[in-house]
């Protein structure tokens, strides 16, 4: 009980200050350092808002950059794929039109690999098509408008190996300008080099190196190298000439395997 008539007698008083600081304007007092404390508070949030909000803006650029990143680089890849198509398609336009106009029977396949662990030597490609397709060895594979790439040197079930004109292994029986004849080899997978030219054989430089048809699975006159230089010194038995090859190896993806009708 007496607790109660305390509690009632201490609000009666509140009332009554508060009356009283009201009549003689005492409740600017209070009120001055209630508006510092709110204006500072306020303040302070703002700014603890602003801080809050600029971390979570930068947190959303950052992943959209990433996502503006991974969606060009997508479309790089996607034009890439798109580029490599358009080539390849032409490329095949190329070999298709010459292989009509010759009415050559043939195969064509992918280069998916090579030979050589050596990222700076192609060595012999390896192609996707084998003896189930009916490759054997000694067959020349052309791109483009009959330009030699080399020969099949090996052969297996769904394989075969194809070493290129480049390779110091590779001969080709050739001729040039008027009735030249020679053998084309591969000069450390850099360049071609015509051999045992009689010297009395007129050749030029810019002169078109072509296979001279006595190889009897590969047809005359497909396109090896363009002659840029002729060596040739008084008292040596032979010319030589030096090629430059037509064929960009380092890019090449697909090949037609040229097959004699008789092996159908």
């Amino acid at each position: 009980m007496k607790t109660s008539f305390r509690k009632v007698l201490f609000l009666i008083l509140v009332v009554l200050l508060l009356i009283f600081f009201h009549y003689i304007n005492l409740s600017g007092f209070f009120r001055a350092p209630f508006i510092f404390f709110q204006r500072n508070f306020f303040s302070r949030s703002l700014k603890i808002k602003n801080f809050f909000e600029f971390f979570s803006s930068k947190k959303e650029l950052m992943e959209e950059n990433d996502n503006l990143k991974k969606i060009n680089q997508e479309l790089l890849l996607e034009n890439k794929d798109l580029k490599i198509s358009r080539e390849e398609n032409k490329i095949l336009a190329e070999q298709m039109d010459f292989l009509k106009k010759k009415d050559y029977n043939y195969v064509l396949s992918r280069v998916v690999g090579k030979t050589s662990v050596d990222p700076f030597v192609l060595g012999n490609l390896i192609l996707d098509k084998g003896a189930d397709d009916g490759i054997k060895e000694g067959y020349p594979a052309i791109v483009n408008q009959g330009f030699l790439a080399g020969k099949i040197i090996k052969v297996e079930k769904d394989i075969s190996y194809l070493n290129i004109i480049l390779d110091n292994q590779s001969m080709i029986a050739a001729s040039a300008g008027n009735d030249a004849e020679g053998i084309v080899k591969g000069e450390h997978q850099l360049s071609l080099v015509m051999d045992f030219i009689l010297p009395d054989k007129k050749i030029e430089p810019g002169d078109l190196a072509v296979t001279s048809g006595l190889e009897s699975l590969i047809p005359k006159g497909l396109a090896i190298g363009k002659i840029r230089e002729i060596k040739f010194n008084p008292g040596d038995f032979f010319q030589k000439a030096i090629l430059d090859p037509l064929i960009d190896f380092d890019n090449l993806q697909i090949v037609s395997i040229l097959i004699p009708y008789e092996n159908n």
